[in-house]
């Protein structure tokens, strides 16, 4: 979850900062809102409702705490049936991007750069992911304005959560 702020109510700005809430719960990565923000003591404050278990609406809170990471969720426990699971363009130009993931099933992460000279997607890198369960991740420098992930299972069905992490 991205911020942006505005003196005038009409303009708005993106935080350099990008506060990101991330490893959202089940039930807040389909229901969340009646969000209510507030900038204390270098913390975003942050009041949001979402459902329980029980479809009963709680009021939560979180702090974002900005940093000069970009950091960007590209899945969040997301179910893949069958073939392959594409992410959206990730926009941005860095120097340095961390990509991490992790699944429940082995599988093949495959890091595609747009081409600005075809107007194409090329693939850049992949990367495979035995180590089910647990938490990997690698350095990539794509030297692309933009890039996508994909992910591709061992077998199906199988969850699969990633985000990328760009200094």
């Amino acid at each position: 979850m991205g911020l942006a702020f505005s003196m005038d109510g009409e303009t708005f700005y993106k935080s350099y900062y990008k506060p990101v809430l991330l490893r959202a719960l089940l039930t807040e990565a389909c229901t969340m809102g009646d969000d209510s923000l507030m900038w204390e003591e270098g913390k975003l404050r942050f009041w949001y409702v979402t459902l329980d278990a029980d479809k009963v609406p709680r009021i939560r809170y979180a702090e974002l705490v900005p940093a000069n990471i970009d950091t960007r969720q590209i899945w969040i426990d997301r179910e893949i049936t069958s073939g392959y699971l594409h992410s959206d363009p990730i926009c941005g130009e860095y120097e340095v991007m961390k990509l991490y993931w992790y699944a429940s099933k082995p599988g093949t992460f495959y890091v595609y750069i747009w081409d600005e000279g075809n107007q194409d997607w090329i693939l850049w890198s992949y990367y495979s992911y035995t180590d089910v369960g647990k938490l990997a991740g690698v350095k990539i420098t794509p030297h692309s304005r933009m890039i996508k992930v994909v992910f591709k299972p061992g077998s199906y069905p199988a969850t699969v959560t990633a985000w990328v992490a760009a200094y």
